[in-house]
């Protein structure tokens, strides 16, 4: 469109043109012409009004939600009963380990640069998990058929501690250990691998690492001997040392 075209444009049509592109829409007609000129060969494009916002978060945020198979997770935001507290159900978490992690963070958006990858006890979402900043993650099967399942939690906000801390989730197939997607409430949450999310996974690998999703038989109750009967302790003095079957047995 050359200037003379635009020239010829009312003045409605020249404001309506600027206040699409969140322009300024103020003075004489020369001066719309002229900055109606510059955004058109500069391709200032057209501003998107918070319902268009809205509607497109909402559009992403659906497709974190689907799976595979074409099945949908039940929205973890909105599922309030069969949480586990951590406490509880870390020995059902996936074993997710630092390729998992690796390959998720690699292959999304991420706000990870590859250097914090390949040394990630050096980055951001590290210290957002050696520091405490994230809290205990609880553990949701989804049912006894679903081969998915999500842990949720929250993280510390790292520009204003003090704020509202961020939501999270995270789904995982509970046999390999495979991250499907993620969620955040941060601002760069909608792509799926904030350093929130980052920090939360690597409490997950930690706690893997560590055993303490899949604890050892020796670090669990006795179940592989009998029962036995608890004996009382007496005095030495009142103990009688003798056998059932004394006599019994020969010389």
């Amino acid at each position: 469109m050359d200037l003379e075209i635009i020239s010829s444009m009312k003045v409605d049509e020249l404001k309506n043109f600027l206040r699409l592109r969140g322009l300024r829409v103020t003075g004489r007609k020369n001066e719309l012409v002229a900055r109606v000129f510059v955004a058109l060969e500069n391709n200032v494009p057209i501003v998107k009004t918070a319902e268009e916002v809205e509607k497109e978060l909402s559009v992403c945020y659906r497709d974190k939600l689907k799976l595979d198979d074409g099945s949908f997770l039940p929205d973890p935001f909105k599922v309030e009963n069969g949480w586990l507290k951590e406490e509880e159900g870390i020995r059902y978490w996936p074993p997710t380990l630092y390729p998992d992690i690796f390959n998720f963070l690699a292959f999304h958006p991420s706000e990870l640069a590859s250097k914090d990858l390949s040394d990630y006890k050096t980055s951001k979402a590290y210290s957002y998990h050696s520091q405490g900043w994230v809290s205990t993650l609880d553990f949701h099967n989804i049912s006894g058929d679903s081969k998915h399942c999500i842990l949720k939690g929250t993280c510390r906000p790292s520009q204003r501690i003090n704020d509202v801390p961020h939501k999270l989730w995270i789904c995982i197939v509970k046999q390999s250990g495979r991250i499907v997607s993620a969620h955040c409430t941060c601002m760069a949450g909608m792509a799926q691998t904030c350093n929130h999310v980052a920090a939360s996974l690597f409490r997950l690998e930690a706690a893997c690492r560590l055993g303490l999703t899949n604890p050892s038989c020796t670090s669990k109750a006795c179940e592989w001997l009998p029962a036995n009967r608890k004996v009382a302790p007496i005095k030495i003095k009142d103990m009688k040392l003798s056998r059932n079957d004394f006599g019994k047995r020969g010389k």
